[in-house]
C-alpha cells in the first residue's frame, strides 16, 4: 500500500511549501490551485474521514481555515472572496483519504464553481424539512458531544489539564525550527488579554492604545518592582512571545494563553534580530521592543515545567529571547490575527515615559 502523501507532509518526508504548522495542524499550498494561493489545512495526525477525526483537532482546523482566510485577504494575492471546502468520502468527492480543508482565495470571474444536481432548486414542503431536520438530531443525540477544553471560549478561566512536560533534550531538539522563524515579517498568530488574574481572553481582534496597552487588558493594574514607583512599568506594557517557542514548550495550541504574553508571532525574535529599538509594525498600531527583559517565572515552571524554564532561561535562551521580549505602543491601531508583524526599524531605545 502507497503511503498517505500527506502523512508524508506532516513527517517532513515529502516536500511542501508549509504556511503554519503547530502540533494539531498543519497548512501548505495544494500543488494544484484553483487560484494562487490555495491553501490545504490537515490534521499532523491521520484522520481517513470526518468521523475519525478528533472533535478538539476539527476545531483547531477551522480557527486556523479562518486565519488562512484573512491572512489571503492581506497578503497582497488577488481575493475579492474566500471558499472553504471539504470533501469527504469517495461520494462527496474526497480524492486524497486523509482529511483536509481547501481555503483559496476567489476574484470575479475566477471560472470557478460548482456543478450543482438535478434535485437543486426543488423546494421541499415544510413537514419534510422538518422530518429531515429531527432525524439529524436524532442521530446527534446518539453522539457524545465533545468536552469543551478550558480557554477555548474568551473568557473562560484559565485551568491547566495534566501534561507531561518536555524534557531539555527534547526541547533542544526544537531549536532548529525555532531558528527558522522569519526575521523581518511574520503572522501574528494569537491575541490574548489578561482582563483579570488568572483570566483569558482570546481575541480575534484588538485595540493598542498608548496608555492603555492591549486596551481591556489588566497591564496596568499589575505592579512592578522595576518601576520607580512600583506600578505598573510602561516598557512592560506588551509581551510578545515566538509562536514556535510556545508551541514547542506548550504541546498543545490551546495552552498557548497559559504562557501569560499577549501576542504570539511567528517571527525570530533573537537578541540579534530584535534588539531594544525595534519597530513592529501590526495591523495600523506599531510596538517598540524595551530594554526590560522578558524571563520565566514560577507559573511559567508550573505550566511548562522546570526544563522549560532553564531552556528559555539559559545563555544560549536569553541570546535567542526565547522567553519572548517586552514592549510598548509607540503608535495605537487595530491589530487582528492572521495580520503581518512587519519589522520596521531599530533605534536608540527611549527613556521611558513619566
Amino acid at each position: 500500500m502507497n503511503p498517505c502523501v500527506f502523512c508524508e507532509i506532516a513527517a517532513g518526508r515529502a516536500p511542501a511549501s508549509v504556511v503554519h504548522r503547530d502540533e494539531g495542524v498543519l497548512a501548505f499550498l495544494d500543488i494544484s490551485p484553483v487560484n494562487p494561493g490555495h491553501v490545504l489545512v490537515i490534521p499532523v495526525a491521520h484522520a481517513t474521514c470526518l468521523a475519525d477525526l478528533d472533535p478538539a483537532v476539527a476545531g483547531s482546523m477551522f480557527q486556523l481555515a479562518q486565519r488562512m482566510a484573512a491572512a489571503l485577504r492581506r497578503s497582497g494575492l488577488k481575493s475579492d472572496g474566500v471558499n472553504m471546502y471539504l470533501a469527504d468520502g469517495e461520494a462527496g468527492g474526497q480524492e486524497v483519504f486523509h482529511v483536509h480543508l481547501h481555503v483559496f482565495p476567489r476574484f470575479v470571474e475566477d471560472g470557478f464553481g460548482l456543478k450543482l444536481g438535478p434535485l437543486y432548486g426543488n423546494r421541499p414542503e415544510r413537514s419534510e424539512l422538518d422530518r429531515v431536520a429531527e432525524s439529524i438530531r436524532q442521530a446527534m443525540s446518539d453522539q457524545p458531544a465533545a468536552a469543551l477544553r478550558s480557554g477555548d471560549a474568551a473568557g473562560d478561566h484559565v485551568e491547566d489539564s495534566p501534561v507531561t512536560h518536555l524534557t531539555m533534550e527534547e526541547l533542544e531538539a526544537g531549536l532548529e525550527e525555532i531558528r527558522r522563524a522569519p526575521k523581518d515579517e511574520g503572522v501574528l498568530e494569537l491575541i490574548v488579554r489578561r482582563p483579570r488574574k488568572g483570566e483569558r481572553e482570546v481575541l480575534q481582534e484588538g485595540e493598542l492604545d498608548l496608555r492603555e496597552g492591549l486596551v481591556g487588558d489588566g497591564w496596568k493594574d499589575r505592579r512592578s518592582s522595576r518601576s520607580a514607583d512600583g506600578l505598573a512599568h510602561l516598557d512592560m506594557q506588551i509581551n510578545v512571545m515566538s509562536s514556535r517557542v510556545i508551541a514547542l514548550v506548550s504541546q498543545d495550541r490551546a495552552r498557548w494563553q497559559l504562557a501569560g504574553d499577549q501576542l504570539f508571532v511567528d517571527m525570530d525574535l533573537s537578541a540579534d534580530n530584535m534588539p531594544p529599538g525595534t519597530q513592529l509594525a501590526i495591523g495600523s498600531a506599531v510596538i517598540e521592543v524595551t530594554r526590560e527583559p522578558h524571563t520565566g517565572c514560577g507559573q511559567f515552571v508550573e505550566r511548562f515545567g522546570l526544563d522549560a524554564m532553564k531552556f528559555v532561561n539559559s545563555p544560549l535562551g536569553r541570546q535567542l529571547q526565547l522567553r519572548g521580549v517586552n514592549a510598548r505602543v509607540v503608535q495605537p491601531g487595530v491589530i487582528r490575527v492572521g495580520d503581518l508583524a512587519k519589522k520596521t526599524l531599530a533605534v536608540t531605545c527611549r527613556e521611558p515615559l513619566t
